[in-house]
């Protein structure tokens, strides 16, 4: 629903600004109030012309052609013949043999786009049907084709418009307001401009404004060659400046380049240095732990597999030397690497270990531990 409601609200926007109206030699612009549309006096037409009845010649004619090729052939001939300076042909109906068409010559010479009124108010009749007009004039549709009269004479009545043009009547519409009038073209313009847009331009409309394109034909080419130009005369500053101040920190990139080249390979090598420093203050730590489990073993051979100490020993008591040295703060899955050998009371083993020589704590008990023994 609000989807719905804006849309509309969009669409009245678009009709008050492109959409005027043409009638008694007076032009007339759109305004909504309290949601509402009014008509106020303009100076000019828009882009979109409504032209009042009263402005246009309203004629029939039947076509002997069905054919559309043909058709558009005969309607294009009859818009060039067209006496006046703009001129609307709709086709209204066909049968196998012939073709309806309305025509309207309109007297009024501004707007691109025109859209003769009986046109616009027609599409939103039914059949048997009759719209009286300002009081001043009937209109009808009959199998699509449009039918107007002006109330005067003899036809004064409804009844009588029907009878006069030979077509059913069971009801009326009265549209005697402006309010009324300009609420029903918003109602059918857009249904009327899409499906009769190729008829409704009117190319010698264009005559009018041939002095106005012109003048702002020239107006824009000027422009533009003013900003080609001054575009032109910047980049060429821009690209002068941009050189000069390139040549200027050339020397101060090439030193900053050499500066950064010289950081790197300190930093390569400090990591270097960092590396070897770290193995052997891991290393040893690892003496500190080969001291206190000599309380308990006899250590033959010390060896590193990547992270993972060796201990090849003999012992006593492998459990107890393997215990103790898991007691050790900082020592990490100790375990035997290969099975424990034994003979004449003595037993050889291989224990593996890791060692967190990361931890502040551990490293400083180490250290007071060795210190006392």
């Amino acid at each position: 629903m609000i989807n719905k409601e804006k849309r509309i609200d969009f669409k009245k926007k678009l009709f008050v600004r492109f959409v005027s109206y043409y009638r008694d030699n007076q032009h007339y612009g759109f305004i909504e109030s309290n949601g509402e549309l009014q008509l106020e006096k303009v100076d000019s037409t828009k882009l979109i012309q409504i032209v009042a009845a009263c402005h246009c010649e309203e004629s029939i004619k039947k076509l002997p052609t069905a054919n559309k090729t043909a058709l558009k052939g005969i309607i294009k001939l009859l818009r060039l013949k067209s006496e006046t300076a703009s001129s609307v042909t709709s086709v209204r109906h066909q049968s196998d043999s012939s073709t309806f068409v309305n025509i309207w010559q309109l007297q009024n010479k501004g707007a691109f786009i025109q859209i003769p009124e009986n046109m616009l108010l027609a599409e939103q009749l039914q059949e048997k049907q009759v719209a009286i007009i300002r009081n001043k004039y009937f209109l009808a549709m009959h199998n699509n084709v449009i039918y107007s009269a002006l109330k005067l004479g003899v036809i004064n009545k409804p009844e009588r418009f029907a009878n006069s043009v030979g077509i059913a009547f069971e009801k009326t519409l009265n549209v005697e307001h402006d309010a009324q009038l300009a609420n029903a073209f918003f109602t059918g313009y857009w249904f009327t401009l899409v499906n009769n847009l190729s008829q409704l331009l009117q190319p010698k409309a264009l005559n009018s404004y041939k002095h106005s394109i012109s003048r702002g034909v020239k107006v824009l080419g000027l422009t533009l060659s003013g900003y080609l130009l001054a575009t032109s005369g910047y980049l060429f500053w821009k690209n002068h400046s941009l050189t000069k101040e390139l040549e200027n920190n050339k020397q101060a990139i090439n030193e900053a380049l050499f500066k950064y080249e010289e950081y790197q390979k300190n930093t390569n090598h400090l990591n270097e240095l960092n590396g070897v420093f770290n193995e052997h203050y891991k290393k040893s730590f690892i003496f500190f732990i080969v001291n206190k489990v000599r309380a308990f073993a006899s250590i033959e051979r010390v060896s590193f597999s990547g992270e993972t100490v060796l201990f090849k020993g003999k012992s006593g008591s492998s459990i107890a030397v393997l215990e103790f040295i898991n007691s050790i703060p900082g020592v990490i899955e100790a375990k035997f690497h290969q099975p424990v050998r034994s003979y004449q009371g003595v037993e050889e083993f291989v224990v593996s270990f890791q060692f967190n020589n990361h931890d502040e704590e551990v490293n400083q008990s180490l250290l007071s531990e060795g210190g006392e023994g």
